[in-house]
């Protein structure tokens, strides 16, 4: 099997692509930034030729709001252009798209994959745009709404509160949380991801099909700051400032659609996961 990730370098591409290398009868592609370019569909052209299963990460989470239209939306456009063109009638394309294409839930309210749309940022705009794009094409699609992922080589001070208390607890430096702490995320932990993703390339979906990857448990702020301070043995300083109604919200997803259609289940608890996060941040010293 021929496959093809774009946003390999990446955090789940990074992970996604060690899995691949290691797997018999998988051949595998990391989009090559040098080579290709998601604005050039001509580009794109060797990239896509002969693969059975292009898997779509590449993206930006915070640039301009041009940017996040330019890469995220116009991107996968020309990808899915490119494949038209040059690829395989029967090509499968797994998308990575986000929880922030719903609208914010009502408190304790279960986000399952028919809950409505209504992006509150231009980033959710931008996946949910590509979402749209790619209903618009014939090629069988597998559209996953990804939750809050964390672990291992998850970048800080970028999109991953984990990731960011992860590198100041390692330096012993002070958290500054936005609201009361207990606004509550859905938190999945990156194997868990990688498992999901390497069933879905032998899956073929008829249309597209939309599923959340997500753990199905909520965990506040504050918890994720008394695990790691037990994890860790440390204690540090915890700065709260006022924050926007939106940081009081609880998000947490459905993920039955996942478990049925893949047959998995998440493995790893949020305590076993800042573990492993924290003790790797330690080691490479962020």
């Amino acid at each position: 099997m021929k496959v093809g990730i774009t946003g390999a370098y990446g955090f789940v591409g990074s992970h996604l692509l060690d899995a691949l290398i290691s797997m018999s009868g998988v051949e595998v592609e990391p989009f090559d930034k040098r080579r290709h370019n998601l604005l050039q569909i001509e580009s794109l052209r060797s990239f896509v030729e002969g693969k059975e299963v292009i898997i779509h990460l590449a993206g930006l989470n915070r640039d301009t709001n041009e940017n996040l239209i330019k890469v995220n939306t116009l991107g996968t456009l020309n990808l899915l252009e490119a494949l038209t063109a040059y690829a395989k009638r029967d090509i499968r394309l797994i998308y990575m798209s986000s929880f922030q294409v719903y609208k914010e839930p009502k408190r304790s309210e279960l986000i399952n994959e028919l809950h409505p749309t209504h992006p509150k940022n231009i980033y959710g705009v931008s996946n949910k745009a590509a979402e749209e794009i790619i209903s618009c094409y014939s090629f069988g699609s597998i559209v996953f709404r990804g939750s809050n992922f964390f672990g291992p080589r998850c970048k800080p001070y970028y999109n991953s509160v984990i990731s960011t208390f992860c590198d100041l607890l390692s330096k012993s430096e002070s958290f500054t949380v936005y609201g009361s702490g207990e606004q509550g995320r859905d938190f999945l932990y990156i194997s868990d991801v990688i498992e999901v993703l390497l069933r879905a390339i032998h899956y073929k979906p008829e249309g597209v099909e939309i599923v959340n990857l997500c753990c199905g448990k909520v965990v506040t702020i504050n918890q994720i700051i008394r695990i790691l301070s037990e994890i860790s043995g440390r204690t540090t300083k915890v700065e709260y400032q006022d924050g926007s109604q939106d940081e009081e919200v609880i998000w947490r997803g459905d993920n039955t659609k996942c478990r049925e259609k893949f047959n998995w289940i998440p493995k790893i608890e949020i305590k076993e996961g800042l573990k492993l996060t924290y003790e790797w941040f330690k080691r490479n010293g962020r």
